[in-house]
């Protein structure tokens, strides 16, 4: 995926505003979505009641 697809009408966006390697972690992270390697919401919350957070 192209870090400009997050742009609109050339116009700045927050996204161009990171570094290289923020900009490449959140490109990762929308790629693992994609493909459903996710881990959901609910689970999450569950995990991390186990450890008193909440």
């Amino acid at each position: 995926m192209n870090a400009n697809a997050f742009s609109t009408a050339g116009k700045p966006d927050w996204f161009d505003e990171l570094n290289y390697d923020q900009q490449t972690d959140i490109l990762e992270g929308i790629t693992q979505a994609d493909l459903g390697k996710i881990i959901p919401h609910d689970e999450v919350v569950k995990l991390f009641a186990n450890y008193g957070l909440e």
